[in-house]
């Protein structure tokens, strides 16, 4: 029988550059309540899944390069991908993402209270989700695969013929509104074995707390992971009250955005301690201890500027981690999507981010590719002068939106 080809692609975008939908007023009880039905087994999971894929990812790239990825795009694209699968292949996926022991409508009850309540948390933090299936009209897809996306993720399903030339301009359109241009296209073309599009956006802008001071930046001396030194601008606060653990070598502090709902941690290492180094051992276990250790500390802040975009093929990172079946034709089983013979032909990832004195925007694209086949306390000086890490996460319970390292400011 003459087999459907078909693509799969999940697009998981995470942008903060929304610059007029910040809601005059959220339920931000309601949003609360609805985190705190989220399990904290489901949180601790998922960011343990943060850690580990963020340090195979650090493992792989060059020890100069600035990395960044969005953890919670990936989880959210693999989350959907779970639904999609059957037999052993959902069973890694579970296991990689730590749900082994829940069933799947207690993980998509998780998933639907993490989307529910994100984008309300904080009356002066944009945070949006919106979620899309986009498929070719003479291609058919199980119903229930359909009705689970818009039920627990709550996916609008758009068919329409891929054979026309704007196909791809269509969704390409449909993202760039929902990321008001941060991100303008994500497909190239669409192609004949292409039949399914399944797309999230989810952005975020968050303003500080307590802004830097235009006025105070200034060009300061940054030390490099290879030594090197240049001047950057460096944003300046003096004496302002901050949260801080003080470990034996580095220091966590805490940079808030908005009502302190929402905010950016940074690691930063003690002199001659290398960062990476401690990025290797950092866990789960690690970022709960430094999260229930913080005091509230004055601080003499200094941060970089910064803006950076990063990509990656996310397929051998994951392989390592535990999801092999579903890369390989003859194993692959995405039997709930569709009654072809389907396997994952690529998993892509990419990022942005950019820091001002205003605050932060960032971007993130998860694309998950599928395929038919045929054959196959006093004062403290915390100047980040030389090579730190950062984590934007909701600190009601802790789960990472962002993780990144920034060993070099060099253009």
């Amino acid at each position: 029988m003459k087999k459907i080809p078909l693509l799969l692609l999940l697009v998981f975008i995470f942008n903060s550059c929304n610059e007029d939908s910040i809601e005059p007023s959220k339920n931000t009880q309601q949003a609360l309540s609805d985190l705190r039905k989220v399990s904290t087994q489901f949180t601790s999971n998922s960011n343990e899944f943060t850690f580990d894929i963020f340090q195979k990812v650090n493992a792989s790239a060059d020890v100069d390069e600035n990395v960044m990825i969005s953890p919670l795009s990936i989880n959210l694209a693999l989350g959907m991908l779970l639904n999609g699968s059957n037999g052993n292949s959902a069973e890694e996926i579970k296991e990689v993402l730590g749900w082994s022991d829940e069933d799947l409508a207690e993980i998509n009850t998780n998933y639907k209270n993490i989307l529910l309540s994100l984008p309300k948390l904080d009356n002066l933090v944009d945070v949006g989700i919106a979620n899309s299936v986009w498929y070719d009209e003479n291609f058919i897809v199980k119903d229930a695969f359909l009705n689970t996306l818009s039920a627990e993720f709550d996916a609008n399903a758009t068919p329409y013929d891929f054979s026309k030339s704007d196909a791809a301009d269509l969704i390409n359109r449909w993202i760039e509104d929902k990321t008001n241009g941060l991100i303008d296209e994500i497909i190239d073309k669409i192609n004949p074995s292409q039949v399914m599009l399944l797309i999230n956006t989810l952005y975020f802008k968050g303003e500080w707390t307590n802004k830097f001071d235009k006025d105070l930046t200034q060009q300061t001396a940054f030390t490099d992971i290879n030594g090197e030194e240049y001047e950057v601008d460096m944003m300046m606060s003096n004496d302002i009250d901050l949260m801080v653990s003080i470990q034996e070598n580095y220091t966590v502090f805490d940079l808030p955005y908005g009502d302190g709902i929402y905010t950016m941690s940074i690691l930063l290492p003690n002199n001659g301690v290398n960062l990476n180094t401690i990025l290797e051992s950092l866990d789960t276990n690690d970022w709960y201890n430094l999260k229930n250790s913080k005091t509230n500390a004055s601080a003499i802040v200094g941060l970089p500027k910064f803006e950076f975009g990063y990509d990656l093929n996310l397929n051998d990172v994951l392989q390592r981690l535990g999801i092999g079946d579903v890369f390989v034709n003859s194993l692959a089983d995405l039997s709930n999507i569709s009654d072809s013979e389907l396997y994952v032909s690529e998993i892509k990832h990419k990022t942005y981010i950019k820091v001002d004195e205003e605050g932060t925007k960032a971007a993130a694209v998860t694309s998950v590719s599928i395929d038919t086949y045929s054959a196959l306390p006093p004062t403290l000086n915390l100047m980040c002068d030389k090579p730190f890490a950062f984590f934007i996460y909701e600190k009601e319970q802790g789960n990472i939106l962002f993780s990144g390292k920034i060993v070099t400011l060099k253009e």
